[in-house]
C-alpha cells in the first residue's frame, strides 16, 4: 500500500533554507559575528597606530626642513630693509650736499675737527615695504672735516659725513657684524671742499679792461 502524507507532514519533513539559516545562525552564528567585529577593531586600532607613527616621524624630518625656508625669508626681510637703511642714508648725505653747495652750512662749522664734530640734528624717518610694514628709523649725524692752506690763501677741507642709523624698535636687529646682531650701522661719507681766497682789492688790470671779480666761497 502507497504510504500517503500530509502536505503539512511532507512540509514539516523538510527545513527550509531560511529554518537552517536561523538554526545555524542561533548558537554560533553570534560568535561568528563577534569574531568578525573583534578582529575588524583590532586592525583599525593597528592601523591607527600605524597612522600616529607615520605622522611622528614626517613631523621630526620635516621640521628641520621647514627651517630653510623660513630662515630664508627673514633674510629676504632684512635685506630689504636693509636697503632702505642704505637709501635714506645716502639721501641724507645728498642733503647735505646740497645744503653745502647753497652754503647754508657756515664754513667755521666746517672747519671743526673730530674731536670738536658738528652735531647735524637728528631725524625720524619711516620706511613702509608693502606687504611687510612699516619700520621707523633714527638718523643721527656728524659732521667733521681736515685739511690745511695754501700759500695763495685757497683753503682745501675733506668733510667727514657720518650717519648713524638706528631702528626705533630695539627689539627689531637688523644689523650685524661678523659674528653678532648689532642695533645701529654706521655710513661715512666724504666730499673736497674749497674756498678760495678772496682777491685783493689793489689789482692790476689792462687799460680799459674790467677787473675780474672772483666770488669768494
Amino acid at each position: 500500500m502507497p504510504r500517503i502524507f500530509l502536505s503539512g507532514e511532507a512540509w514539516s519533513s523538510k527545513q527550509s533554507s531560511c529554518q537552517l539559516a536561523r538554526a545555524n545562525a542561533k548558537p554560533g552564528g553570534k560568535r561568528g559575528l563577534h569574531k568578525f567585529a573583534q578582529s575588524k577593531r583590532t586592525q583599525y586600532s593597528f592601523l591607527m597606530l600605524e597612522l600616529l607613527i607615520a605622522l611622528f616621524l614626517v613631523g621630526t624630518f620635516a621640521l628641520p626642513l621647514a627651517q630653510f625656508p623660513m630662515r630664508a625669508v627673514k633674510q629676504e626681510y632684512n635685506s630689504a630693509y636693509g636697503l632702505q637703511a642704505q637709501r635714506i642714508a645716502d639721501l641724507s648725505f645728498a642733503e647735505l650736499k646740497e645744503n653745502l653747495y647753497k652754503q647754508e652750512i657756515p664754513w667755521k662749522e666746517i672747519l671743526k675737527t673730530r674731536a670738536e664734530k658738528k652735531v647735524l640734528p637728528n631725524e625720524n624717518v619711516e620706511v613702509f615695504l608693502h606687504p611687510i610694514g612699516k619700520k621707523e628709523f633714527l638718523l643721527e649725524k656728524t659732521l667733521y672735516s681736515v685739511g690745511k692752506k695754501t700759500k695763495e690763501g685757497d683753503e682745501y677741507r675733506l668733510a667727514t659725513y657720518r650717519v648713524k642709523v638706528t631702528p626705533k624698535d630695539k627689539t627689531f636687529k637688523l644689523f650685524r657684524n661678523k659674528k653678532h646682531p648689532v642695533s645701529s650701522r654706521i655710513y661715512t661719507y666724504q666730499t673736497l671742499l674749497c674756498k678760495q681766497a678772496a682777491p685783493s682789492a689793489q689789482t692790476s688790470a689792462p687799460e680799459n679792461t674790467p677787473p675780474i671779480e672772483t666770488p669768494s666761497g
